[in-house]
């Protein structure tokens, strides 16, 4: 008995062992084929922490999990975390393992995953993380070793982000959480769906859908998986307070999708339905008094397949709906909606939309709506309405605002016809009229700390144009007036055409700072600087500005007069024109944000009489390439030419400026410049720290990142010298030589000892000098801008040549040099600039062509029906003529 019992014991003990030390075993091997299958497939950098293995918790199965996975981009990724999991917790069959050929997954569970899908606006997205040659691999390759033979799958506690630029698309998940239970090998189960959201948002060309709405899903599905057969029981789908239920069955086909299923809303109170309006859902919903019912139907049965829709539709209608906030005094009343989507199957084009009623009432103020397209896909066929008249000072009566509104809209508008129509500019064949008028609407904007007014605004439109007649607005202190024209707007919405038109503004006075939206410090600035401005596509707009009275942070400018135009993410700017800085400025110049490619500026400016101090403490790129004007009294006259590329927040590339210019000055006074002052120390000499400089005249260079100042001589006083150099643009670092040819006579007992030891050191070391009635300085000047370094060498005498003399050459000849490539550069941006317009004149020659034929055969077509008609009438005639005398 005890050997037995010791023999129990030794095989317990082995078995334990064996539970211990087996994951470990396998671990390593697990852990390299994790790797290796996910390096076989895909792109992106894969990472993770703590990988545990474990027999006993799941006994007779392994217990495998995952800790802190993420997957991060490459290329235009590379800083994005596609992927960031908690953990993930797989249970796998034990012998699948032990015989290493196909292992199967019998449950898997991911806690907090957080997901962030990124599409850009040249439509790249960051989940295409597969190699480019593993589909054409798969067909060669072994099968993957997992198979998967799941009971359970839940994911726990998720974030999920979706955000596309080029569909103006974004979505956020906050809190899902979702489990599936069911057996995926047999060839019949049942699958049980829970899935609950906390916070969901949903935004679509700029407008919020969904904002914070919780979400919940519960669903029973019958699998039939040998005929690919999914039918549908207790199925629920609610959205805040709005419930969904839907019956039926789906079957897979080939190259198909069969179906037969239905929906509805079981709940019928008005409150379900108003519970999808954003903002009435955020304010104080669950206190609303609500009367009025609702129905939601539809359907979906047919087939579903490439090109090829099954039957379906949708009907939604409200009826005698009121809402009324208990703490405000008025309801909304006679809300009304009737809204059908029907498609008899096949194409998308078969769709039908009416939204065929929409009333409601704002404290007497009726508004209606309507809308009906078909032939959505080939060929719009439009109807639409608005008609009504909102006393803005109501709204507060209605719903719980924070700032007041005041202000009268009145609107009645119609369209109907087709879009072909309008392509053809067969415009008598669209129907299209109405105005809208706002008068004397006042309110505060938040964003911009200042009541906005519109005296008067009144807006027409036809189909061939919307038309600004009349606009008189003040935002704070600034006043705008505004008249313009937009053509082939519809064409733009429905048609992908492109957007014309022209606006004209005057304003007697305008304060820019307060155009410009608050500073918060909550800002997330990453994120600022992550999504700079992009221009639109599509629209080709001009608008002539006439503004007596600029104001923009520390600048003013007077009487501005120019044109804008936008054209294909490019702003122009033409002949624009302003008073500033004590002097006038004309410039021309662009901004442009080309898709896949970096923001740029070009500015061509020509100056007359500018301050210099007020243009650097006005213009902060001025004073990042030379902060020393801050310290220098006088005018200038200048000539330049400035192109860059920008970053995110607006900012130049230091490395991407390419500029070149011409300055004629004035007679200039500089002080307060630390170069001046350490040259005084080091001369001795205390007239140096304030100079006079005569009228003097220089060129300057900006290329690869440095400021190159091309050699000048200047008078200062009874001192004639020569400046030349560079600064580095990142780094403000300086290298300049500034040879001054100082009278002796001017010189005071320091200075003649200054540079009597200087003398001295130069004769030590075998070098006769002896300085003439001239001394001869070279400032070499390095260091920082804000902390410049300075030192002294005498040179000989101006007749003599010098230090500086050579350095002079050697300048001029980089400057030359450079001035070249600039040119250069210069030209082959005009040949290509030339070339697009020859381009797209040959584009509009071709395009007035084609509509010159066009209109050509319909003349010919028109005449000889006219013709004909003509004839048929003669031959008519002559007949019965012929009948009087037969």
């Amino acid at each position: 008995m005890k050997k037995t019992l010791k023999i129990i014991g030794i095989v317990v003990v082995v078995l334990l062992g064996v539970l211990i030390t087996l994951p470990w075993l396998f671990k390593d091997k697990i852990t390299d084929i994790v790797k290796e299958e996910a390096g076989k497939s895909l792109e992106a950098k894969i990472d993770f922490g703590d990988f545990g293995v474990s027999l006993i918790r799941n006994f007779p199965n392994f217990s495998l999990s995952l800790e802190d996975l993420t997957i991060s981009g490459k290329g235009k990724f590379e800083n994005d975390t596609l992927l960031k999991v908690e953990k993930i917790a797989l249970t796998l069959d034990l012998m699948s393992v032990i015989k290493g050929e196909q292992y199967s997954v019998r449950r898997i569970a991911i806690d907090k995953p957080q997901v962030h899908l990124k599409v850009l606006t040249d439509s790249s997205a960051n989940w295409n993380i597969t190699k480019a040659d593993t589909a054409t691999k798969q067909e060669s390759d072994p099968a993957s070793s997992f198979k998967v033979a799941l009971n359970d799958f839940s994911i726990n506690g998720a974030t999920i982000v979706f955000d596309d630029k080029s569909a103006k698309t974004y979505a956020e998940i906050i809190d899902l959480n979702f489990k599936l239970h069911g057996d995926l090998t047999s060839e019949k189960t049942t699958l049980n769906i829970s899935t609950s959201i906390a916070s969901l948002i949903a935004d679509y060309g700029g407008v919020r859908y969904l904002n914070k709405a919780n979400a919940t899903f519960e669903a029973g599905i019958e699998a039939d998986m040998i005929n690919n057969l999914f039918t549908f029981t207790n199925n629920r789908l609610t959205v805040n307070q709005l419930a969904v239920e839907f019956e039926g069955w789906l079957k897979m086909l080939p190259d198909a999708f069969a179906m037969d299923m239905k929906f509805e809303a079981p709940d019928t109170e008005f409150k379900s339905v108003l519970s999808m309006v954003p903002a009435i859902y955020a304010k104080q919903f669950a206190d609303i008094k609500t009367s009025g019912k609702f129905s939601l139907t539809g359907f979906a049965k047919g087939e579903y397949r490439e090109n090829h829709l099954p039957e379906f539709g949708i009907d939604f209608e409200v009826s005698d709906g009121t809402f009324q906030y208990p703490a405000l005094p008025a309801p909304v009343n006679n809300i009304a909606i009737k809204t059908t989507v029907v498609n008899p199957g096949g194409s998308a084009d078969n769709t039908v939309v009416d939204i065929s009623r929409f009333h409601i009432d704002i404290v007497g103020n009726p508004i209606d709506l309507g809308l009906k397209i078909s032939t959505p896909v080939s060929d719009p066929d439009l109807t639409a309405r608005a008609s009504g008249r909102l006393d803005l000072s109501s709204i507060e009566k209605i719903y719980p605002i924070e700032q007041k509104l005041n202000g009268i809209i009145t609107a009645d508008m119609g369209l109907s016809g087709k879009m072909s129509a309008l392509s053809e500019k067969n415009y008598n064949a669209f129907k299209a009229h109405g105005t809208l008028q706002v008068e004397k609407l006042e309110t505060a904007v938040s964003q911009l700390n200042n009541d906005f007014k519109i005296n008067n605004l009144i807006f027409k439109f036809a189909p061939e144009f919307l038309e600004l007649s009349q606009m008189d607005a003040s935002l704070g202190k600034s006043d705008f007036k505004a008249q313009g024209k937009i053509t082939s707007y519809l064409e733009y919405l429905f048609k992908n055409g492109i957007l014309e038109g022209n606006l004209n503004l005057q304003s007697d006075y305008l304060l820019v700072d307060e155009l410009m939206p608050a500073s918060s410090e909550a800002t997330d600035t990453a994120t600022t600087a992550s999504q700079p401005p992009v221009l639109p596509e599509r629209i080709h707009f001009t608008a002539s500005a006439a503004l007596k009275k600029v104001v923009y942070d520390k600048m003013q400018i007077d009487n501005l007069q120019g044109k804008l135009t936008l054209n294909n993410q490019r702003l122009t700017l033409e002949n624009l024109n302003m008073a500033a800085f004590g002097g006038t400025l004309k410039t021309n110049g662009y901004f442009s944000t080309p898709t896949n490619n970096p923001m740029e500026m070009k500015l061509d400016a020509d100056m007359q009489n500018i301050s210099l101090q007020a243009l650097a403490n006005a213009v902060s790129t001025v004073d990042s390439l030379a902060p020393v004007l801050k310290k220098i009294e006088g005018l200038t006259s200048m000539t330049m030419s400035f192109k860059t590329n920008l970053k995110g927040d607006m900012t130049p590339e230091l490395k991407s400026i390419t500029s070149s210019g011409n300055l004629k000055t004035s007679q200039l006074k500089a002080s307060g410049i630390e170069v001046l002052n350490k040259a005084s120390e080091l001369l001795k000499m205390e007239n140096l720290k304030t100079l006079k400089i005569n009228p003097t005249n220089l060129s300057y260079l900006v290329q690869d990142g440095k400021l190159l100042v091309k050699p000048f001589d200047l008078k200062v006083d009874q001192f004639t010298g020569t400046l030349a150099g560079t600064t580095d643009l990142e780094t403000q670092g300086l290298d300049y030589v500034l040879n001054l040819q100082i009278p002796r006579s001017t010189f005071g007992a320091a200075a003649n000892s200054v540079v009597d030891g200087l003398v001295a050191e130069i004769n030590k070391k075998g070098i006769a000098y002896e300085p003439g009635k001239n001394v001869a300085v070279d400032l070499l000047i390095g260091g920082h801008a804000k902390k410049p370094n300075v030192t002294m060498k005498l040179g000989k005498s101006s007749g003599g040549g010098s230090v500086a003399s050579d350095l002079k050459a050697k300048a001029e000849e980089e400057f030359n040099k450079k001035k070249q490539e600039v040119e250069a550069q210069a030209k082959a941006e005009i040949e290509k600039q030339k070339a697009a317009a020859e381009a797209r004149l040959k584009q509009e020659q071709e395009k007035l062509k084609q509509e010159a034929e066009k209109k050509k055969k319909e003349l010919e077509l028109k005449a000889k029906k006219e013709a004909d008609s003509l004839k048929k009438k003669l031959e008519q005639e002559a007949k019965k003529k012929l009948k009087k005398f037969f």
